[in-house]
């Protein structure tokens, strides 16, 4: 790079740093439009100007991943509607899409020709479109080859057209690494592009330290010092409370966004600009929502809830997304709420209350059984259908038996190692049983597993008590069970429509769904509002 170039380049720096304090983002974007436009400024000084800018967080830079043609145009279209820069990503399973079919046999050779190939594309579209774009190179360790391969044949570009098509590259690798490859980094260096290394948990490969929007600053080979921004749906009071405490508490506190609305395809873009978003049980994580998270950067789904129903896993791993979820939180408390339904439905809690609440102090209507030997079926003995199991033998003298596709040796074992419950068919364990307790994931083969024809099967005056997913009964048939009395009572804390109502204050409102009003009208059943996690 010439005295002259070096000089325009400064020109560049001084007069987006004089801009940056106190600034609208329409000057800060003008800024950057200007610095673009100074004679000698080549593109990755231009890339240096949107980073300092991005980085001030004055005119945020727009990322794109690039994993077609049309993603590159509708990159630049933004860019030209928005008129703001836009930053465009190849990475190495991304470019290797891009690069078609017939190269199959050289994953790393594909991807290279696919990723020159979408440069070229947007080089040559970018004037058309009056676009001022960031082209950026991202790979984790085992893709390095391919990064060797590109900065050759980017080599090439810059002996042709003396400025190189790549203007910043980030790698993702562990700290150990760092040393090993010095050399390599130095070389992407010496071309005056931005790099950024990002160092990834020892512990855990798949998970990286936080970044902040895809941009990266011309750091040295350290750790991004970025704020990771995360999006939090369907945040309450308590949960930004208690997110907030725990945030503080890390050594690297994210920035944390909080949003009263559910995770959908008209909220989604909420998550722009954010390493991950957090959401819970009624956010809706389907096809759509994945792909535009994946088109806004996002990287990590991150639920605060143990079920995953509501995400499509085939879209995340299409997506090269990374989701995690909350295992087994407070199952105690989950197992507790269950056995606390059994006993008010079993006792008539609610109806005995409303009576003394109102001066009526008879017996009359309050009649219930001794829970000792009485015949508890679990359906799901998993960590919290196992605690529930506990309490009903050991607790309550309950004959306990279960129903698992996948059989815990905690049940089966004798005492005092295990529990000693034997597992029965379903079937068996439908007509059999006094009360049963839904404790199952929600999944394809288990939903409606509560059916007209399950309920049919049932011994007369059964309760059924569920704090799992709403989806597992198919409420319809719930409501007829109760209507013909097969089923005594019903325990729900979780109802399969219940993503309008539940969490909200509908207390001044109609409920419009038929079904849920209908099953609040009948006095033995206690509806809570998914709160055995509580």
């Amino acid at each position: 790079m010439g005295e002259g170039d070096v000089r325009h380049t400064d020109q560049a720096a001084i007069m987006i740093q004089k801009r940056q304090r106190g600034m609208s983002t329409r000057k800060a974007l003008m800024s950057v439009q200007e610095a673009c436009k100074v004679p000698g400024v080549k593109t990755r000084e231009c890339a240096w100007a949107l980073l300092s800018t991005a980085i001030n967080e004055r005119c945020p830079v727009k990322f794109f991943p690039c994993t077609s043609s049309e993603d590159c145009v509708a990159a630049l279209q933004e860019a030209r509607t928005s008129r703001t820069p836009v930053a465009i990503q190849f990475s190495c399973g991304d470019s290797h899409e891009f690069a078609g079919e017939g190269l199959e046999n050289d994953q790393f050779q594909a991807a290279q020709l696919g990723a020159v190939s979408g440069a070229f594309l947007v080089r040559h579209l970018a004037p058309a479109y009056g676009a001022t774009v960031l082209l950026h190179v991202n790979c984790q360790e085992a893709e390095l080859p391919w990064l060797s391969g590109l900065l050759e044949l980017d080599e090439c570009f810059l002996a042709e057209k003396g400025e190189p098509m790549f203007s910043s590259f980030s790698v993702q690798l562990p700290s150990w690494k760092i040393k090993e490859y010095k050399t390599f980094f130095d070389k992407i260096k010496s071309r005056g592009s931005p790099l950024q290394v990002s160092l990834v948990d020892d512990a855990d490969p798949s998970v990286l330290l936080p970044l902040s929007d895809r941009l990266f600053a011309p750091t040295a080979y350290a750790p991004s010092e970025s704020v990771a921004k995360v999006a939090v749906f369907s945040a309450k009071s308590y949960d930004i409370e208690w997110l907030r405490n725990a945030n503080k508490s890390q050594g690297r506190p994210a920035k944390l966004f909080f949003h009263d609305l559910l995770l959908s395809e008209k909220t989604v873009h909420l998550a722009t600009g954010c390493f991950a978003v957090c959401a819970f049980v009624n956010d809706d994580v389907n096809e759509a929502v994945v792909k535009a998270m994946k088109k806004k950067g996002v990287k990590l789904i991150a639920l605060r809830c143990a079920g995953f129903n509501n995400v499509d896993l085939d879209q995340v791993r299409d997506s090269r997304l990374k989701v995690c979820r909350v295992p087994a939180y407070s199952p105690d408390a989950v197992s507790e709420h269950a056995v606390a339904l059994m006993c008010s439905l079993n006792r008539k809690i609610p109806q005995a209350w409303r009576k003394t609440q109102s001066g009526n102090f008879t017996l009359d209507g309050q009649l219930g059984f001794d829970m000792l030997g009485k015949r508890v079926g679990i359906v799901g003995t998993g960590k919290i259908g196992s605690i529930t199991a506990r309490i009903l033998k050991r607790g309550f003298g309950c004959e306990v038996v279960g129903y698992d596709k996948f059989k815990n040796p905690y049940i089966m074992n004798e005492e005092p190692e295990g529990l000693g419950i034997p597992y029965v068919e379903l079937d068996e364990l439908f007509a059999t049983c006094d009360i049963i307790s839904l404790h199952a994931p929600l999944l394809p083969a288990t939903k409606h597993m509560i059916n007209a024809e399950a309920i049919n099967n049932m011994k007369k005056g059964v309760i059924i008590v569920n704090t799992s997913r709403g989806g597992l009964i198919d409420t319809r048939a719930l409501l007829e069970g109760l209507k013909s009395h097969r089923v005594s009572a019903a325990g729900l804390d979780v109802y399969e429509d219940e993503g309008d109502y539940f969490f909200e204050d509908c207390s001044q409102e109609m409920i419009d769904d038929d079904i849920l009003a209908r099953l609040l009208t009948f006095p033995n059943v206690t509806l809570t509002a998914h709160q055995a996690f509580f």
